[in-house]
């Protein structure tokens, strides 16, 4: 598989991706509100269609890469500083957003808004918790997963010649081995 145009690892990417989602859908909410801006709700529509064409596709090369890079001899990448990293920024994010609210705590809108962010964070903690209690006890065996990769050329670049051509153009003793009985064939 070909690595994707920059112009897709571009728009693929999942900061962009969201940037361009976030601006699509105030642009549509803009559109609700006053219909002489409709040419930028197409326009939306369409860039919106296209990043998340993009993506899809940023993500099947991906994934292509990961199963092709198993098949080599090294040891596979484990991506846990990815994680690590994503984990941090968002923690990063959550704290900001909680010290803001904390600060404008004497408005009651922000106090609101902070009670919620409590009591979903509480609940998305304990269910968090809960997985992990639960992916803790012993499970059977599962079955081993493995994923082929596999290139499918549509047509060949150059031309070939077809299946007939190729046996005829084969020697004689490969005609008589392929026309031997399996009891008769050189061991």
């Amino acid at each position: 598989m070909n690595k994707p145009s920059l112009k897709t690892r571009f728009f693929g990417h999942p900061i962009i991706g969201l940037s361009i989602f976030g601006m699509g859908a105030f642009v549509l909410y803009q559109w609700t509100q006053d219909s002489q801006v409709w040419p930028l709700g197409v326009a939306a529509l369409c860039a919106m269609s296209a990043t998340m064409r993009a993506s899809d596709q940023v993500a099947a090369y991906r994934t292509w890469k990961l199963a092709w890079d198993a098949m080599g001899d090294g040891p596979l990448p484990s991506g846990r500083g990815k994680r690590i990293l994503g984990y941090l920024i968002g923690t990063a994010i959550i704290a900001a957003m909680i010290l803001y609210l904390v600060e404008h705590s004497d408005q009651p809108s922000y106090r609101l808004a902070l009670g919620w962010m409590a009591i979903t964070g509480g609940a998305g903690l304990v269910a968090l918790l809960l997985m992990k209690l639960f992916r803790a006890f012993p499970k059977r065996a599962a079955k081993a997963k493995t994923s082929f990769v596999t290139v499918a050329i549509a047509r060949p670049i150059h031309a070939v010649p077809d299946l007939r051509q190729c046996y005829r153009k084969l020697p004689e003793h490969c005609h008589a081995l392929l026309q031997a009985r399996p009891s008769e064939r050189v061991r």
